[in-house]
């Protein structure tokens, strides 16, 4: 959850800790120590996934866009933190009008072991709504059922309904 120049102040703390406490002959060096290795562990296993996801939550799409351009290897990635950089990715694409990228990107999202069933309805509901925009009807449709399907929070009913207004709209032109 941190971003990446929090971690590495963390982990400088950890191991200059460690340090000073191994000087002074003190047991408890071991545990700044492990710290440190777990912050550099979850830096290239989780990146900053997370920070980026509160972010996008709180609608900060060119925050979101600097924390993921700041990610390295996304290969790396856990696979829960790989769906939610695709879903994230798919997000920008899409704010930025690219709605093929976006598409392949909320694919691959959908592939991924997301962590809540909110969160695959969401994907659905994003899926539907690109397709929708390429002029994919047929999947728009499919996607938006999918993501009907999928349990979701209350908050998404709202959602849901106007997205299926839309489709209805374009569906009859």
């Amino acid at each position: 959850m941190f971003t990446p120049v929090t971690r590495l102040v963390l982990v400088l703390f950890c191991f200059i800790s460690a340090g000073f406490l191994l000087y002074r002959s003190s047991d408890g060096w071991i545990i700044f120590f492990v710290a440190g290795i777990i912050l550099i562990y979850e830096h290239f296993r989780g990146g900053s996934i997370w920070a980026a996801f509160q972010a996008y939550r709180k609608n900060n799409l060119h925050r979101v866009r600097k924390i993921l351009d700041g990610i390295n290897n996304p290969e790396r990635l856990k696979p829960s933190a790989k769906a939610y950089y695709h879903f994230l990715r798919g997000v920008i694409f899409a704010s930025d009008d690219d709605f093929n990228e976006a598409q392949e990107q909320f694919l691959l999202a959908a592939e991924g072991p997301l962590r809540t069933d909110n969160m695959k309805c969401a994907v659905f509901v994003n899926l539907s709504s690109v397709s929708l925009e390429l002029g994919h009807f047929d999947e728009a449709k499919e996607y938006f059922e999918q993501a009907n399907a999928t349990p979701h929070r209350p908050e998404m009913n709202q959602v849901l309904e106007d997205l299926g207004k839309k489709i209805k709209k374009e569906s009859l032109r």
